[in-house]
């Protein structure tokens, strides 16, 4: 997860228990690889899962065959299919 400048958090237990979510999810720690980000609101501290972490979280689960992503913009009109 990324640096929190502690100037900016006023709650140190959100620090904390933002630092045990993120092992309870077993996402390691560290912007660069964009599983999850500490973000600093209102003096607290919370774990946010990234788009990685998430599909780092759904590669675990048994039930799961394959993840697809794509960029949709606001305003743009998209249609999705599925084929096996």
């Amino acid at each position: 997860c990324n640096e929190v400048d502690p100037a900016r958090v006023s709650d140190a237990k959100s620090l904390l228990g933002a630092a045990v979510g993120a092992v309870r999810l077993g996402l390691m720690p560290g912007a660069e690889l964009g599983l999850c980000y500490f973000v600093p609101y209102k003096g607290r501290v919370q774990l946010i899962p990234g788009y990685r972490g998430y599909l780092d979280l759904a590669s675990g689960n048994d039930y799961l065959r394959w993840v697809s992503t794509e960029v949709v913009y606001r305003g743009e009109t998209f249609r999705h299919w599925h084929d096996e």
